[in-house]
């Protein structure tokens, strides 16, 4: 009985449900538990063994400037008239503004609500386009039908194949129909087939790959608009609308697809590979007397099950598409591109591959945020042996810098000035009598585990915490931390400001292999976030829910339930410059007094917060900050935040070092050092 694994999934967390429970719900299949091993079918390539619902490296067909830009001339009639804006230039004509257009503007790399918003003119619609960005700017057209339709890509380790639904839905007045319902259905339907395969043929270099040891499929959906029977490609994504709500027209829908999905792709493909795997599985024939009369006979066999095995999504609800798979020629905007951007693209013709492999992914919230960039991008490989790009010492690049001894709160007060930081000991033999009875934050250093207490006076020096703390050995660092007094609060919650400082160490290319001199840079996130606490504070109270900002309230819309944006607050031009200052001194007195790894970068986040007087202390430092297991920052805008910041990562710092080139920062950071 074949096996599987449906992790949860904050992307399309509906469809990954009921995928879960169609095949929890069928006899032929059992759930099987990740910590025992790999399963049949799982959403995560890592607990695969036959296939996989996902796929890597699709960047260039969700993606709204990347999926349109290859189009040439004599295809880019099946978009609305569609313009490139990058790093301020526009890519071959500008958009002529006529008193009766109206336009979208759409940054290419926020995937938010908000961000396709309707506009006037030329002028309005880039008002706040910033200098680093890509954009694209269409006309607005007027009384379209909307209509969504369904791409499945299925990858074999020897092809790809592409197959739409034949159904889909449209948008009457608000009101949701089914697409085979429309009046001209066929004619709409052909036209909208005919111009998917035009689309899926001109990035047929960038997702037409072969799958690596395993099968993999993935669910896209298309969005088209219709007026006067003209159809235009508005839209590709990787979200799927019809899972997201409930209504008669999505649940038909959603229950056919997924159902399809089971019994005429997952169940025949793994049956398959099952079968094949028995049959390799058994003695050769070569090893019996008469089979050395048949040499060719076995390849043969091996040849005919490969042709045969993968008859999937065989029934009438869905079209095989024909893509053209000839080489074709760069589009001429895309030429522009590489001419008129500030990014540099290297190599466009070179098929170097750069490798990539994290031994910590699971215990490293960064670098689970970099392999999910990293699987999404040209010309990178997840590979374990010479590895471009690693936290192992052996990689061209590595992830970790190896500060951890150095920049932790037990030593913050050798790094800062007292005025920056709270009243910290190391030492309980050092706390005066007269502050025992404040609020006091007592941390394990290794573990991150801290208690709160305001009876210091019962601990001591030689005291074993293991029922009250977790003290694990006399390895342990342990700090008592002062609370500080006459703390700001947001709507009366003790708050704290997270910012994300970007440390790197690579080898100034200048210099001769001998010379010791490193280029370090010290590049401060313009945005941070702000965390509210789960209960209204209350002095000499050691509530952890007071205090802890991990902490989330059970009602519906608390303030500790989401994160709010530190450049939305009304105080961020007066904090950030100085928090910017408590970095940038940190970091000096660091990198003057200590030599740091070479060719290294790492992520940190600091913890910030202000009392009355707006002075600023900062309060926690992380090596390994928390950032994909916190659901509050999985809403779009944060997403796209973090999106950007792991990708600056990759093009600010490693792709420059490994293609020899000089380092170009963006304006999401500020260069502190």
């Amino acid at each position: 009985m074949p096996s599987f694994n449906i992790n949860e999934n904050i992307i399309n967390e509906k469809y990954i449900l009921k995928l879960k429970n169609t095949l929890n719900t069928s006899p032929k299949w059992v759930e099987f538990d990740k910590n025992r091993g790999k399963c049949d079918l799982s959403n995560d390539r890592n607990n695969a063994t036959y296939l996989v619902n996902n796929i890597d490296n699709c960047t260039h067909l969700i993606n709204k400037f990347f999926s349109t830009l290859y189009l040439n001339n004599d295809n880019r009639n099946i978009l609305p008239p569609t313009y490139y804006l990058v790093n301020s230039k526009w890519l071959s004509e500008e958009p002529v503004n006529n008193s009766n257009d109206q336009w979208i503007i759409k940054d290419v790399w926020d995937y938010s609500p908000n961000n396709s918003q309707i506009y006037s003119n030329i002028p309005e619609c880039l008002s706040n386009a910033t200098s680093d960005k890509y954009y694209v700017i269409q006309s607005y057209i007027d009384n379209l039908i909307l209509v969504k339709c369904y791409i499945l890509i299925f990858r074999h380790e020897d092809y790809t194949e592409f197959y739409l639904f034949k159904d889909g839905y449209y948008n009457n007045n608000d009101q949701y129909e089914r697409f085979q319902n429309l009046d001209k259905y066929d004619k709409y339907y052909n036209h909208i087939k005919d111009q998917i395969e035009k689309h899926l043929s001109s990035i047929n270099n960038s997702i037409n790959k072969k799958s690596t040891n395993i099968n993999e499929f993935q669910l896209f959906e298309y969005e088209f608009g219709i007026k006067n029977d003209n159809i235009y490609l508005l839209n590709c994504s990787i979200q799927l609308s019809i899972y997201k709500k409930e209504n008669k027209v999505f649940n038909i829908l959603s229950n056919i697809i997924t159902t399809d999905l089971v019994n005429d792709l997952i169940e025949p493909v793994i049956n398959n590979m099952i079968n094949v795997k028995d049959s390799k599985d058994e003695p050769d024939s070569k090893d019996e007397p008469d089979s050395k009369d048949e040499p060719d006979s076995k390849d043969d066999t091996d040849d005919n099950l490969q042709v045969n095995k993968y008859n999937i999504l065989d029934n009438n609800r869905w079209d095989k598409l024909v893509i053209d798979t000839s080489k074709k020629e760069i589009s001429d905007l895309f030429l522009e591109v590489i001419e008129k951007s500030k990014k540099k693209i290297h190599n466009l013709s070179n098929n170097n591959i750069n490798t990539f492999y994290f031994d910590s992914i699971h215990s490293n919230n960064v670098l689970y945020g970099l392999q999910k960039i990293l699987e999404g991008l040209d010309k990178w490989k997840h590979c374990q042996k010479n590895t471009n790009f690693s936290d192992n010492e052996n990689a061209n690049i590595h992830y970790g810098l190896k500060l951890e001894h150095i920049l932790n709160m037990s030593t913050i007060s050798s790094l800062l000035e007292s005025n920056y930081i709270p009243t910290i000991y190391n030492n309980y033999n050092e706390i005066k009598s007269d502050e025992k009875n404040h609020i006091w934050h007592i941390k394990n250093i290794n573990s991150g585990q801290y208690k709160i207490d305001t009876n210091i006076n019962k601990f001591d020096n030689n005291t074993n915490l293991v029922d009250d703390f977790v003290l694990v050995d006399k390895e342990d660092i342990i700090i008592y931390q002062k609370e500080l007094d006459d703390l700001m609060l947001i709507n009366n919650r003790k708050f704290i400001i997270k910012m994300f400082c970007l440390v790197s160490n690579t080898k100034d290319k200048n210099m001769d292999d001998d010379n010791t001199n490193n280029v370090n840079n010290v590049l401060l996130y313009t945005d941070g976030i702000i965390f509210c606490a789960s209960k209204d504070y209350k002095n000499n109270n050691t509530d952890i829910k007071i205090h802890d900002m991990s902490e989330i309230s059970s009602a519906e819309n608390d303030i500790s339930t989401y994160a709010l944006h530190f450049s939305d607050w009304n105080k961020y031009n007066t904090i950030y410059p100085i928090i910017s200052k408590i970095i940038n001194n940190l970091f000096t007195k660091i990198l003057t007094e200590n030599k740091i790894v070479h060719n290294g970068v790492q992520l940190y986040s600091f913890d910030f917060t202000l009392d009355n007087s707006n002075k600023v202390y900062l309060v926690n430092i992380h090596n390994n900050p928390v950032i994909m297991n916190d659901k509050r920052l999985w809403c779009s805008t944060m997403k796209t935040m973090f999106n950007r910041l792991f990708s600056d990562i990759i093009e600010m710092i490693v792709v420059p070092y490994l293609n020899n080139d000089n380092i170009e920062f963006t304006s999401r950071w500020n260069k502190i050092i």
